[in-house]
C-alpha cells in the first residue's frame, strides 16, 4: 500500500439528473470522500454516423461516457488510479476502506470491478456464488481480487482502473462499437479485468430506476433455484481453469 498514491473518483451522470447526483453526493459526504461529475452524453447529442450502431442510443451514450472518463484519466499526470462510479451506485460502508489498497492491486490488474448492476442488496454476497469467482490475491483483510469463471455483462456501476490499464483501454477501444460492460471483449484486447469479492457497490435500480433498461426492456430475473444450479455448474468448471 502506497500512502502517497492518489486515487480520483469520477461519477458518470447526466447533467439534468439532479436526484441521482444528490444521492451519490450524500453517500460520498457520509464516507468523507469527494468526487467530480462527468457529464454523460445524451442520445440527442449523438451524431448520425455514431448513432447508426447495433446498440440502443442509451447504450452508445453509456459507452462513450465511460470511454471519455478513462481517456481523460489516461492523459492525466496527477492521479495514479481511477474509480469510476455511475450516479445510481449504492456504496457499502467498507467502500472507503478499500481505496488505500487499490493502487497496489492495480499494479497486478488493469481493471477491478467493485460492483454489479441489477443485483438486489440481499444477494450482494450470493451473486458471486451464482456467478462464481476464483480468488487470486488479497486486497485487504476482508476482500479478495478474483477471476470469474467467465466475463459477463455485470454492469459498470463501480470499477477501478490503473494508469496503464487506462492507456490500454483508450488505445484498444477507440471507435469501438460495444456496450460499456462488454468485459469479455475488453479482456480480449489484452486488458486484465478482475472482480473484487465481496462486492462493495451495487446499482440502486429499485429506487432510482435504470436509464438503460427503459431503453433495452430486456432485463430478466431468473428463479433463485435455477441460479443456484447454474452457479454450481459454473463453480465446477472454474476448478479446471
Amino acid at each position: 500500500m502506497n500512502p502517497n498514491s492518489k486515487t480520483k473518483i469520477v461519477v458518470l451522470s447526466r447533467k439534468e439528473d439532479t436526484t441521482r447526483r444528490l444521492s451519490i453526493s450524500r453517500q460520498m459526504a457520509s464516507l468523507g470522500l469527494s468526487c467530480e461529475f462527468y457529464d454523460a452524453i445524451t442520445p440527442n447529442q449523438l451524431s448520425s454516423d455514431i448513432s447508426n450502431t447495433a446498440h440502443t442510443p442509451g447504450e452508445r451514450c453509456c459507452f462513450l461516457g465511460h470511454y471519455g472518463i478513462i481517456k481523460t484519466f489516461s492523459a492525466s499526470s496527477t492521479d495514479d488510479s481511477l474509480i469510476v462510479l455511475e450516479d445510481d451506485a449504492a456504496l457499502s460502508p467498507e467502500f472507503k476502506e478499500l481505496i488505500p489498497h487499490l493502487s497496489a492491486a492495480l499494479e497486478r490488474s488493469d481493471i477491478l470491478i467493485l460492483g454489479y448492476s441489477k443485483v438486489p442488496p440481499e444477494l450482494r454476497h450470493a451473486i458471486q456464488r451464482f456467478r462464481p469467482v476464483k480468488p487470486l490475491y488479497p486486497l485487504d483483510r476482508a476482500h479478495q481480487v478474483s477471476r470469474p469463471y467467465a466475463q459477463w455483462k455485470c454492469g459498470t456501476v463501480a470499477y477501478a482502473v490503473s494508469k496503464s490499464g487506462a492507456e490500454k483501454y483508450t488505445r484498444a477501444l477507440e471507435g469501438a462499437d460495444i456496450v460499456a460492460d462488454d468485459w469479455q471483449f475488453i479482456e480480449r484486447q489484452g486488458i486484465s479485468v478482475h472482480h473484487v469479492k465481496p462486492l462493495c457497490a451495487l446499482e440502486n435500480y429499485e429506487i432510482l430506476g435504470s436509464n438503460l433498461e427503459a431503453d433495452r426492456k430486456n432485463h430478466i430475473v431468473r428463479p433463485l433455484w435455477l441460479r443456484h444450479i447454474a452457479g454450481l455448474a459454473r463453480s465446477a468448471l472454474l476448478i479446471f481453469k
